[in-house]
Protein backbone atom coordinates (compact mmCIF):
# COMPACT_ATOMS: atom_id res chain seq x y z
CA UNK A 1 0.00 0.00 0.00
CA UNK A 2 1.14 3.49 -0.63
CA UNK A 3 3.07 6.10 2.01
CA UNK A 4 1.12 8.25 3.91
CA UNK A 5 3.55 10.96 4.44
CA UNK A 6 1.96 13.42 2.70
CA UNK A 7 -1.03 12.71 4.79
CA UNK A 8 0.77 13.40 7.50
CA UNK A 9 2.27 16.34 6.29
CA UNK A 10 -1.45 17.78 5.90
CA UNK A 11 -2.47 16.76 9.12
CA UNK A 12 0.39 18.44 10.89
CA UNK A 13 -0.12 21.56 9.30
CA UNK A 14 -3.36 21.43 10.06
CA UNK A 15 -2.63 21.06 13.52
CA UNK A 16 -0.23 23.46 13.31
CA UNK A 17 -2.82 26.12 12.00
CA UNK A 18 -5.27 24.86 14.79
CA UNK A 19 -8.35 24.02 12.39
CA UNK A 20 -10.75 21.52 12.95
CA UNK A 21 -10.73 18.70 10.47
CA UNK A 22 -11.79 15.07 9.53
CA UNK A 23 -9.95 13.61 7.19
CA UNK A 24 -10.00 10.10 6.14
CA UNK A 25 -8.07 7.70 3.88
CA UNK A 26 -9.02 4.26 2.19
CA UNK A 27 -6.57 1.96 0.87
CA UNK A 28 -7.63 -0.19 -1.68
CA UNK A 29 -5.58 -3.46 -1.73
CA UNK A 30 -5.37 -6.78 -3.83
CA UNK A 31 -6.75 -8.56 -0.78
CA UNK A 32 -6.95 -6.33 2.33
CA UNK A 33 -8.32 -2.11 2.57
CA UNK A 34 -7.30 -0.12 5.03
CA UNK A 35 -9.08 3.03 6.30
CA UNK A 36 -7.77 5.62 8.22
CA UNK A 37 -9.04 8.57 10.03
CA UNK A 38 -7.08 12.01 11.63
CA UNK A 39 -8.89 14.37 13.33
CA UNK A 40 -9.22 17.34 15.43
CA UNK A 41 -12.75 18.42 16.47
CA UNK A 42 -12.25 21.01 19.64
CA UNK A 43 -15.81 22.78 19.99
CA UNK A 44 -19.15 22.10 19.37
CA UNK A 45 -19.61 24.25 16.64
CA UNK A 46 -16.58 22.18 14.57
CA UNK A 47 -18.06 18.62 15.51
CA UNK A 48 -21.60 20.27 14.52
CA UNK A 49 -20.41 21.82 11.35
CA UNK A 50 -18.42 18.95 10.09
CA UNK A 51 -21.23 16.15 10.86
CA UNK A 52 -23.31 18.14 8.73
CA UNK A 53 -20.89 18.24 6.37
CA UNK A 54 -20.67 15.15 6.17
CA UNK A 55 -24.19 14.62 6.58
CA UNK A 56 -24.33 16.84 3.09
CA UNK A 57 -21.82 14.39 1.56
CA UNK A 58 -23.54 11.14 2.28
CA UNK A 59 -26.80 12.76 1.17
CA UNK A 60 -25.83 13.28 -2.30
CA UNK A 61 -26.81 11.49 -5.19
CA UNK A 62 -24.00 9.97 -6.57
CA UNK A 63 -22.55 8.77 -3.23
CA UNK A 64 -25.89 7.79 -1.66
CA UNK A 65 -26.18 5.00 -4.52
CA UNK A 66 -22.73 3.89 -3.83
CA UNK A 67 -23.45 3.03 0.00
CA UNK A 68 -24.04 -1.16 0.49
CA UNK A 69 -27.34 -2.22 2.75
CA UNK A 70 -24.57 -3.82 4.78
CA UNK A 71 -22.07 -2.70 7.28
CA UNK A 72 -18.86 -2.91 6.55
CA UNK A 73 -16.90 -6.05 7.49
CA UNK A 74 -15.03 -5.19 10.76
CA UNK A 75 -16.74 -2.01 11.52
CA UNK A 76 -18.64 -1.52 15.16
CA UNK A 77 -21.78 -1.29 12.88
CA UNK A 78 -21.41 -4.81 11.60
CA UNK A 79 -20.57 -6.08 15.08
CA UNK A 80 -24.21 -4.57 16.35
CA UNK A 81 -22.90 -1.02 18.28
CA UNK A 82 -24.44 2.25 17.53
CA UNK A 83 -22.25 4.23 15.30
CA UNK A 84 -20.60 6.86 18.48
CA UNK A 85 -21.05 4.39 20.76
CA UNK A 86 -18.33 2.78 22.06
CA UNK A 87 -19.11 -0.02 24.29
CA UNK A 88 -17.48 -0.71 27.76
CA UNK A 89 -14.07 -2.68 27.87
CA UNK A 90 -13.62 -2.28 23.59
CA UNK A 91 -10.45 -1.59 22.41
CA UNK A 92 -9.74 -0.02 18.50
CA UNK A 93 -7.68 -1.60 16.80
CA UNK A 94 -4.80 1.35 16.57
CA UNK A 95 -1.28 -0.54 14.99
CA UNK A 96 -0.57 3.33 13.69
CA UNK A 97 1.30 6.32 15.41
CA UNK A 98 0.12 7.22 18.64
CA UNK A 99 0.33 10.85 17.70
CA UNK A 100 -2.30 10.98 14.77
CA UNK A 101 -5.28 10.45 16.29
CA UNK A 102 -6.07 8.02 14.24
CA UNK A 103 -9.35 5.49 14.48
Amino acid sequence: MATNDFIHDLVNKLQEDNLEYIVITLQKGKKDHKGNAWYNINSQDGADMLLTTANEIFSEEGVDSLLSEEPYPGTLEQHGFLPGYEPEGYEADDDTDPDNNSE
